[in-house]
């Protein structure tokens, strides 16, 4: 999105383009895990060089995501497993409408995170 105001100045808070792409495998069973998953996403944020008077341009960037998991059963209680990697090349980067952008803060590094759902109530 490309906006201008009747001055000819480029709009304020017009995030950059961005292409978005997942990869995804599932499998009924697999050992003792059902409904198994495993994804792989990217994001690619393209330059934003339309910045309004009071902003200053951001650079691309393209981060890399990994996930894994599946629910297995305990005692007929079933229990879902994740496992996610979030920007797994730990890759600088500030988005464009990042409010931390004026003091040159960095978007959040890499971050992995392992996930336990065990949902609530009771099986007879």
């Amino acid at each position: 999105m490309v906006g201008k105001q009747q001055n000819g100045d480029y709009l304020p808070f017009v995030p950059a383009h961005k292409l978005k792409f997942e990869l995804r495998a599932e499998k009924d069973k697999l050992g003792v895990f059902k409904n198994v998953f495993a994804s792989v996403n990217t994001q690619t944020a393209f330059d934003q060089n339309n910045a309004a008077p009071d902003e200053t341009t951001t650079p691309g960037y393209t981060l890399l995501d990994l996930g894994l998991g599946g629910q297995l059963t305990l005692k007929q209680q079933p229990i879902f497993i994740g496992l996610n990697a979030n920007n797994v090349l730990d890759t600088q980067y500030i988005d464009h409408l990042s409010t931390l952008k004026e003091v040159n803060l960095y978007n959040p590094g890499r971050n992995v995170s392992l996930t336990l759902k065990v949902p609530f109530g009771f099986v007879k």
